[in-house]
C-alpha cells in the first residue's frame, strides 16, 4: 500500500507521496511480505508541459516498472501538448495499450492464458460447492452431471449479465474465444478430472462464457493500479485531477476504469483528495476517520436492535406485529449517518477549503508531506507492516513554472554525477 495526497488550489496543484514498496511471494504456502523503501510514485509527465502522474498500487504492468513505462512514454510525447488534463491520459493509455515492443503480444497472451486458467478452476471450485452436488462421490453420477449442469447455466447467465468495462464489446470476446477457446476446453477437461466432476465442455458458449467472466471481474485476474493524473492542459487556467484505475493489459487492449476528476473553477477554489491510505486526511478534511465513522455505525446499528426488542418486550406485542421493522430501522440508521456526516464536513470540510483557496504554495506542499507523514506515523503505532514509510517526495504544479521538486529522493548522491546533471540539461534545451 502507499498513501499520497493531492491538494490543488487556483495557484498550483501539489502532489506528495511515501516511497514505502511491498514485495509479495508464496513460501511453504504462506505469503511472504518484504517491504523496501525507495519507490517513485510521482513523475513529470512531460518535458515542457506542466503536468504530472503519479502511481499507486502495484508498481508494474505486465512486470514492466511504471517508471520505465512514463520515462519512455515522456520521450515520444516529446514537445506535444493538450489541451486538457484528461487528453494527456488517453494519450498515455493509448501509448500502453499499441506498444508491442514494451509489452509483446505473447506477454498478453500468456496473461491471459493464467487468467483463463484461474477462472476455469475457479468454475469447477463453484460447481462442486453448489446445492445438492455430492463432491464424496469417488465417480460421475448422474445427479451431479445434472447439479453440475445447471450451476454451469446459472454462471453463464450471472455472466452475460454483468456489464462489461469500457471499451470492451461482444466482437472482442468473440475475437479472444476464437483464439483461446481450445485452451479453455483442453484445461476444462483436465480440471474436472482434477475434481472428480462431470464434464461441461458439452455446454454451448462454454468458452466464451469463461472469457466474458474474466473480463466483466478483471481485476480477480489481474493486479490494478491506482494512476492521477494533475496539472494544466493549454486551455486550462486552473488546475484539473483525473484518477483512473489501470486493470489489465489484454490482447489490443488496456482496460482503464474512470475513476474521479477534480477542477478548480471559478467556483470551487480548492480541492484535497488523498488516495490508498486515507485516514488522516480523511481525518483532516472530513473531521471523522471513514473506518471510525463505519465502526461508529455498526454500534448505532447494534443498538439500534437492541432498543427496539427491548420497546416491542416492554409492549408485550412481538417484532412480527411490527410492520416493516428492519426497513424502519435501517431509515435511522441511515439518517443518522447522515447528520453525522452534514455535521462534521460542515465543522470541518467547508472551513478547511476556505483555508486551501488562499493557501501560499510553499505551505500547500508541507501540509501535504505532513498529511502523508501522519499517515505513516500511524502505520508505525497501529500496525505490524511498513506498507507506508519511507522518505516523501513532493512535487509543486504551477501553470508558469510546470512540475518543480520540493523534496525527491535519488538513489544515487548528485555530487557525484556531474554527467547525469549535464544530460539532464541537454534534454531540456
Amino acid at each position: 500500500m502507499t498513501a499520497e495526497v493531492c491538494i490543488m488550489n487556483r495557484s498550483a496543484a501539489v502532489l506528495a507521496a511515501d516511497s514505502a514498496t511491498t514485495v509479495r511471494r508464496l513460501a511453504n504456502g504462506e505469503e511472504d511480505r518484504r517491504y523496501f523503501k525507495g519507490a517513485n510514485k510521482i513523475h513529470q509527465l512531460s518535458l515542457v508541459a506542466p503536468i504530472g502522474i503519479m502511481i499507486f498500487d502495484s508498481a508494474d504492468i505486465l512486470s514492466v516498472p511504471w517508471e520505465i513505462v512514463v520515462k519512455e512514454f515522456r520521450k515520444q510525447l516529446a514537445e506535444k501538448t493538450f489541451n486538457t488534463v484528461d487528453l494527456y491520459a488517453n494519450e498515455f493509455f493509448d501509448y500502453i495499450a499499441n506498444n508491442s515492443v514494451m509489452f509483446p503480444d505473447n506477454v498478453r497472451f500468456d496473461a491471459f492464458q493464467r487468467a483463463l486458467l484461474r477462472a476455469t478452476v475457479r468454475l469447477c471450485v463453484q460447481v462442486t460447492r453448489s446445492d445438492g452436488y455430492d463432491s464424496t462421490a469417488t465417480e460421475v453420477t448422474d445427479d451431479n452431471k445434472l447439479v453440475s449442469d445447471l450451476a454451469v447455466l446459472a454462471f453463464q447467465d450471472e455472466v452475460l449479465a454483468s456489464a462489461l468495462p469500457n471499451g470492451i464489446d461482444d466482437a472482442y470476446i468473440g475475437e479472444l474465444d476464437l483464439q483461446f477457446s481450445q485452451y479453455i476446453l483442453t484445461h476444462i477437461q483436465e480440471a474436472c478430472d482434477q475434481f472428480n466432476q462431470p464434464r461441461f465442455d458439452h455446454l454451448t458458449d462454454i468458452s466464451k462464457s469463461i472469457v466474458r467472466s474474466i473480463l466483466t471481474d478483471i481485476k480477480r485476474y489481474y493486479p490494478t493500479t491506482g494512476i492521477v493524473f494533475c496539472g494544466f492542459g493549454d486551455h486550462q487556467i486552473f488546475p484539473a485531477m483525473h484518477e483512473y484505475v489501470s486493470c489489465g493489459l489484454l490482447p489490443r487492449k488496456h482496460v482503464v476504469e474512470d475513476k474521479d476528476a477534480q477542477s478548480i473553477t471559478h467556483e470551487r477554489r480548492a480541492n484535497l483528495k488523498a488516495f490508498a491510505q486515507t485516514s488522516m486526511a480523511d481525518t483532516f478534511t472530513i473531521g471523522v476517520s471513514l473506518g471510525i465513522f463505519s465502526n461508529l455505525m455498526l454500534a448505532v446499528r447494534d443498538g439500534l436492535s437492541k432498543f427496539a426488542e427491548q420497546l416491542i418486550a416492554a409492549a408485550g406485542t412481538n417484532a412480527a406485529d411490527v410492520p416493516n421493522l428492519s426497513e424502519l430501522l435501517e431509515s435511522i440508521e441511515t439518517e443518522i449517518g447522515s447528520e453525522v456526516l452534514d455535521q462534521a464536513r460542515e465543522d470541518n470540510a467547508a472551513p478547511m477549503r476556505d483555508v486551501l483557496a488562499s493557501l501560499p504554495v510553499d505551505e500547500m506542499a508541507g501540509l501535504a508531506e505532513t498529511l502523508v507523514s501522519l499517515q505513516s506515523l500511524k502505520e508505525r503505532m497501529t500496525s505490524s507492516s511498513e506498507s507506508v514509510s519511507g522518505p516523501i517526495d513532493v512535487a509543486v504544479i504551477t501553470k508558469s513554472e510546470g512540475l518543480v521538486w520540493i523534496k525527491r529522493k535519488h538513489f544515487f548522491p548528485g555530487e557525484l554525477n556531474a554527467r547525469y546533471h549535464l544530460r539532464l540539461a541537454k534534454q531540456l534545451d
